[in-house]
């Protein structure tokens, strides 16, 4: 929006997120790893790509962060992408089929296992933390956060 003053710029973060999460196999695996690893790439992906044009432009800019998913769309995510605790359950019965380190496990395993990874991504706090912190240390008082209670579309209207 532009009050005469100050251009504004809003950004569903969350989009941008799984983006850079679902096709960076790097951040994939650090996502999953244990301990959990911080992804890094995330971070500068979300400054470099995702907000510095903004700033460059001479804007300010606001970032919104999706909340909870809201129970009237629960069952629909769960039709359309399938239940993360069958996911979870699948993937850990998978890792107990594999050895550690070792190259005679079943490429289907593997392949299986790669594509239940890719797909149990959710954002967790930390990530949302790294991404603040490093958009603030870069961009200072041009970029402003809101949490959204559910989705942050409606945040951005």
């Amino acid at each position: 929006s532009n009050d005469g003053n100050d251009v504004r710029f809003g950004i569903d973060i969350s989009v941008y997120i799984v983006q850079h999460m679902s096709r960076t196999t790097k951040a994939i695996d650090r996502y999953h790893s244990k301990p959990l690893l911080p992804i890094e790439s995330l971070a500068r992906y979300c400054c470099e790509v995702v907000v510095k044009p903004f700033i460059q432009a001479g804007g300010k800019v606001i970032i919104v962060f999706d909340g909870a998913r809201h129970p009237l769309k629960g069952k629909e995510h769960e039709k359309r992408y399938g239940d993360p605790s069958a996911k979870k359950a699948r993937l850990e019965n998978l890792y107990s089929r594999t050895i550690p380190g070792s190259r005679l496990v079943d490429s289907d395993v593997l392949k299986e296992i790669s594509i239940i990874k890719k797909e149990l991504l959710p954002l967790r706090p930390d990530m949302i933390w790294l991404i603040m912190d490093a958009l603030k240390k870069q961009f200072e008082e041009k970029v402003h956060f809101i949490g959204a209670p559910y989705e942050a579309d409606h945040q951005l209207g």
